[in-house]
């Protein structure tokens, strides 16, 4: 597997999170790694989508790749109006 990047700030919160035992970051803490991991899942669907052995599973790849992208977006539109 590859490395994985996060952003700085995130690395701090855990930091502070499990060496100081701050609780005061487990909620962003909690919103930022699940954000992180809805990215990865798309990257690793959309790979799939271009790079599968068959066509079969190159198009399940595809077609999950969208439905997921369009749940995303669902979200972040529900979001800008809370």
């Amino acid at each position: 597997m590859k490395s994985i990047q996060i952003k700085p700030s995130l690395f701090f919160r855990l930091h502070d999170y499990f060496v100081y035992d701050n609780k005061e970051y487990h909620d962003d803490i909690r919103n930022e790694l699940e954000e992180k991991m809805e990215k990865m899942k798309l990257r690793m669907l959309f790979t799939a989508s271009c790079k599968a052995a068959t066509e079969e599973e190159r198009e399940a790849a595809r077609a999950e790749y969208l439905r997921m992208v369009g749940k995303c977006r669902a979200n972040a539109v529900v979001n800008l109006y809370d």
